[in-house]
């Protein structure tokens, strides 16, 4: 039998981003987290950062609700396609319904990294293109891989937080708790 070259050595580095802002949201992250548990092994997980809803011009005002967000990496044995397709049935089963764009939810689970692949198609983009703008995202997944530089990147993620940290000092309204245990989040969940 050949090896099919689309497929990914087992094993493949994963980063995966997490966002919610409906609901319990703290339990949304640990219930998201396990069921990624069981496609992702060795996981790990970011502290919770929690920021304001990123929305568009003319959104309602009931949007802005303030987002907890976490990453976690691990490996897999997936294609990108393939974790893509489980992450959004975990999506699904946790409630996430047909919405408009940045609209509130429940869960919200994007692929950010897969191994060194570099895809851009109409159902994914690997790396996420919004890891670099985005400090609830770039952040947490400094944290778990500071040394890692992902595909087309010149510096590692450590490097990249901190120039984005020098860039927007007075833009990080963002804070950080760990996702085990209680987080003073919860109260307002």
């Amino acid at each position: 039998m050949s090896h099919d070259p689309t497929d990914p050595a087992p094993g493949v580095p994963v980063a995966i981003g997490l966002g919610t802002n409906l609901g319990d949201r703290t339990g949304n992250l640990h219930q998201a987290i396990g069921r990624i548990g069981a496609v992702v092994s060795a996981l790990r997980s970011s502290t919770i950062w929690a920021s304001d809803a990123m929305l568009l011009p003319g959104a309602p005002a009931d949007w802005s609700i303030p987002f907890l967000n976490a990453v976690v990496v691990g490996h897999t044995r997936l294609t990108a396609h393939a974790l893509l397709d489980r992450l959004q049935g975990i999506e699904l089963d946790m409630g996430r319904g047909p919405h408009e764009k940045w609209a509130p939810r429940s869960i919200d689970l994007d692929l950010l990294v897969h191994g060194e692949a570099v895809i851009d198609d109409a159902r994914l983009r690997v790396p996420h293109p919004g890891i670099g703008a985005r400090p609830f995202v770039l952040l947490p997944l400094a944290e778990l891989w500071p040394d890692r530089r992902l595909p087309g990147a010149r510096v590692p993620l450590a490097e990249q937080a901190a120039a984005y940290r020098t860039r927007h000092p007075v833009e990080l309204p963002f804070r950080a708790y760990p996702l085990v245990g209680e987080s003073p989040l919860a109260a307002s969940a």
